[in-house]
């Protein structure tokens, strides 16, 4: 009698576990969809700093472009930014994870404008060479 019990209640749990692991993935790919028509295609700024920025001249904005949403927490990423110490740099295929729900979303021709100033500050210096 008990046993019988035991193995109704199991067949039971494992039905509503499958249902629950099918609604997790269904939500899921819901909240990835949402995050590509927020995200996908669109560019931000961020304002960034080292540790404790004791002055404005201490923090800098990165600039994004959102390539791909994987996931939540996976989000593929262009990323360039001129830091407080004036190192330029591009990184590609960067995943930015939660930090571009923190971002400023901006215009591409304000994106564009401040990769061609990295450009032109790169092509003074290495003309200098």
């Amino acid at each position: 009698m008990i046993e019988s019990k035991l193995l109704e209640l199991e067949n039971k749990r494992k039905k509503i576990n499958n249902e629950i692991s099918r609604l997790e993935i269904k939500q899921e790919k819901s909240n990835i969809d949402i995050y590509k028509k927020k995200y996908e295609g669109k560019f931000f700024k961020y304002k960034n700093s080292y540790s404790l920025p004791e002055k404005k001249s201490d923090y800098w904005y990165d600039y994004y472009y959102v390539i791909k949403v994987k996931g939540k927490r996976e989000i593929e990423v262009f990323l360039m930014y001129k830091d407080s110490r004036g190192i330029i740099s591009f990184e590609n295929d960067k995943t930015a994870g939660s930090i571009i729900s923190r971002c400023q979303k901006i215009s591409r021709s304000v994106f564009m404008k401040k990769y061609e100033s990295f450009q032109s500050q790169i092509k003074k210096q290495v003309e200098n060479f």
